[in-house]
């Protein structure tokens, strides 16, 4: 009974925000569809869009365990697509948010990932999330520098004289070794 009240309550979440109660029922029952004579609701007026999977994990991670919500940086948020980057700029620094107030949050593009990430619950049984959540942050700031990295060899190539490009190319560097030995430690 309880779990039919937990699944009536997501899908009653879901309409309210509205996404597709497919997607939620799909999540609930592991990858099955509505059951028959599930009523429908309509697609959301914008056009849905993914969110990026390392950003999804990291959504996810914090949805299931949200005391990590306090380990969370403005650097890391930083770094983070532009979608989620303001929400969580916005819930920085609060108490955690709870999975209903994420979702009213998201942006109408993302409800339906973020839908699907808040209700996955891929990370309730780890064990250690915190390693999972510092390892995350890791491969998220790896990313970043090799983006930035491969941005400034670009601008470089442009302008092989600009000395200031030149340094800034290889602190980028530097900070990209660091975390390296950092994560490797």
């Amino acid at each position: 009974v309880l779990t039919r009240m937990a699944r009536t309550d997501d899908v009653a979440l879901a309409r309210r925000l509205q996404v597709q109660d497919d997607l939620v029922w799909r999540q609930l029952r592991g990858g099955s569809s509505a059951p028959a004579g599930a009523p429908a609701v309509p697609s959301p007026a914008a056009p849905d869009r993914a969110i990026d999977p390392l950003e999804r994990q990291l959504l996810v991670l914090l949805s299931d365990h949200p005391a990590l919500w306090a380990h969370l940086t403005e650097e890391v948020v930083g770094i983070l697509e532009v979608g989620l980057r303001e929400l969580f700029c916005e819930v920085l620094g609060t108490p955690p948010p709870s999975s209903c107030e994420l979702l009213e949050r998201a942006p109408p593009e993302l409800r339906t990932a973020f839908a699907g990430a808040v209700l996955s619950g891929e990370f309730v049984d780890v064990a250690h999330p915190y390693e999972v959540l510092r390892d995350l942050i890791g491969t998220l700031r790896a990313r970043a520098l090799d983006r930035q990295q491969a941005e400034l060899r670009l601008a470089l190539q442009g302008a092989p004289e600009d000395r200031a490009l030149f340094v800034q190319y290889h602190r980028v560097l530097a900070e990209r070794r660091a975390l390296a030995e950092e994560v490797s430690s």
